[in-house]
């Protein structure tokens, strides 16, 4: 009898035990995903820590240029398909690449956490609508707007939601953060709350607009559908100087050496002093500039315009070095590394291209084409979205072609398992536990 209700004792206990790992599954938040929880993306990064492509175009100047190595073959190492439904397919959106995770966002609405090695799913989660905006990570988290006007803030391991803010109008432009603040569209964000710091006055006029801000020396560069381009103080948001084009700008600045570089629908490249605004110079290109940004890399500067040119001119004086034409418009804006500019074209394909002379070193067709998203660049591969859905790495190897049949490196898509089934599951195994105990007893 003694040994009964020992037994009886202990398999109560462990009852409670069962019972309360239960409770605590309720306490999950719903919106954590176990992907982002259990599922590891960890890459050996050895030396190359620090190559990292962490926002649209690289850094808070959106120079577009990446010191490290790059690939010279179309070998794609995977390609990862989003989820397709109401609200389209394709990937507008540009990938962020920092600690061996790309984020990246699809026009359905979903912000994508994935392996950078692998291309397998880490984490995602669904936005208020489709995303358009190029994630940025800063301190561990991951700042991207959307349609109907959020911004939102992600934790960049768990895809946990830490905060969401309703600015107005549809979020396309790309954020920069730093110093605490996020920079979105004319909005000043505080980075760990979302609560609004200030807004330019002038700030209805980006409602929609692609256009992001580059940060260089405590001032906000940007454009705006009225055509002008302004410098702002990144801490009062106060306009410091303004440039008035002939067009709409939906091009994003870039800033190097004292100089602004942005294009505009007037089908003009303009260079401004950073610091008084004043014109140093401008080329005339064959058609409009529209949603393609410059790169800026020793000495050189590369857009693409709406006639399907790929530019490379002189940094300090305009001219053209040279230009490539592809098939369809260019609203990609191109990125330099390794001596080779990466861009796409609305015609379906990712080119590489020569960053001295211009001579196409490979190109690879996708299944739609690539329109407003960039390329990264990051630990030896490129990054980029198409419309087909997909996102596709490339890095080194022999060739695309196996036996004259291209490789098949596709993963399918998912949404991840979020926190509810996480709930499930565990709730599951804590109640089957439970009720094995009960028939012992």
């Amino acid at each position: 009898m003694d040994n009964k209700k020992q037994n009886r004792n202990e398999n109560f206990g462990m009852s409670k035990k069962i019972i309360a790992i239960y409770v605590i599954t309720l306490m999950i938040p719903s919106n954590l995903s176990i992907t982002g929880v259990f599922a590891s993306s960890a890459i050996a990064l050895g030396d190359s820590s620090m190559d990292n492509w962490p926002m649209f175009h690289h850094d808070i100047m959106h120079t577009g240029y990446s010191t490290f190595n790059a690939p010279d073959t179309n070998f794609v190492k995977w390609n990862y398909t989003t989820e397709s439904g109401y609200g389209g397919t394709g990937v507008s959106s540009s990938p962020a690449v920092v600690d061996g995770k790309i984020y990246i966002g699809s026009a359905l609405g979903i912000l994508y956490c994935l392996d950078a090695l692998t291309g397998s799913n880490i984490w995602s989660q669904y936005l208020k609508n489709s995303i358009y905006s190029s994630p940025s990570i800063a301190d561990g988290k991951v700042y991207i707007g959307s349609n109907f006007g959020y911004a939102y803030c992600f934790n960049a391991s768990t895809g946990y939601q830490i905060w969401e803010k309703l600015l107005g109008g549809d979020i396309m432009s790309s954020p920069a953060v730093t110093n605490g603040m996020v920079y979105i569209s004319g909005f000043c964000l505080d980075a760990t709350t979302g609560n609004k710091i200030w807004d330019a006055w002038w700030t209805s006029a980006l409602a929609g607009s692609p256009t992001s801000p580059a940060i260089a020396d405590g001032k906000i560069y940007i454009g705006s559908d009225a055509g002008y381009v302004y410098c702002l103080d990144a801490q009062t948001g106060k306009d410091i100087w303004k440039y008035k084009t002939d067009s709409y700008i939906y091009s994003s600045p870039a800033v190097a050496d004292g100089k602004v570089f942005i294009g505009s629908e007037d089908k003009n490249v303009y260079c401004l002093d950073a610091e008084t605004g004043n014109k140093i110079w401008s080329f005339t290109a064959d058609d409009t500039i529209g949603i393609s940004s410059p790169a800026v890399a020793n000495g050189k500067v590369y857009i693409g315009s709406n006639g399907g040119y790929v530019y490379c001119l002189d940094a300090n004086i305009g001219n053209k070095i040279w230009s490539y034409i592809t098939g369809n418009s260019v609203c990609s804006s191109p990125a330099v590394a390794d001596g080779m500019v990466y861009v796409g074209s609305n015609d379906k394909n990712m080119y590489c291209l020569n960053a001295d002379t211009g001579a196409k070193i490979w190109e690879y067709t996708t299944g739609d084409m690539i329109s407003t998203s960039s390329p990264a660049v990051a630990y030896g591969n490129v990054y980029i979205g198409s419309y087909d859905g997909k996102v596709y790495c490339f890095g080194s190897g022999s060739s695309t072609t196996q036996n004259g049949q291209e490789q098949d490196h596709s993963i399918s898509g998912d949404k991840g398992t979020p926190g509810f089934e996480l709930i499930l599951i565990i709730s599951a195994i804590a109640l089957t536990l439970l009720w094995k105990r009960k028939r012992k007893l």
